[in-house]
């Protein structure tokens, strides 16, 4: 991809913004628990980045297009993240 063509990082408030959804929006409870230790924790970096793995290994039965939306973000977060 293009440098000029790609989005800009994704923020750890928008990853808080879209834990905060999963709190919201998700029934799974280990998804739940994940999430809002991640919260509680105020994670940071590639902590939180580490942490949105295991809420999004358990987002499984969570869909629509928010869902999907904020599932990317969390993978896009981790990426950008991880290769610092």
């Amino acid at each position: 991809m293009r440098k000029d063509l790609q989005k800009p990082p994704v923020t750890e408030n928008q990853v808080r913004l879209g834990l905060q959804r999963v709190l919201h929006c998700s029934k799974n409870g280990y998804a739940l628990t994940y999430a809002r230790t991640a919260l509680e924790l105020n994670m940071k970096g590639y902590e939180l980045g580490v942490q949105l793995l295991y809420v999004l290994n358990n987002l499984h039965g969570w869909s629509g297009e928010e869902a999907r939306n904020i599932k990317a973000m969390f993978k896009r977060f981790y990426k950008e993240v991880s290769t610092k």
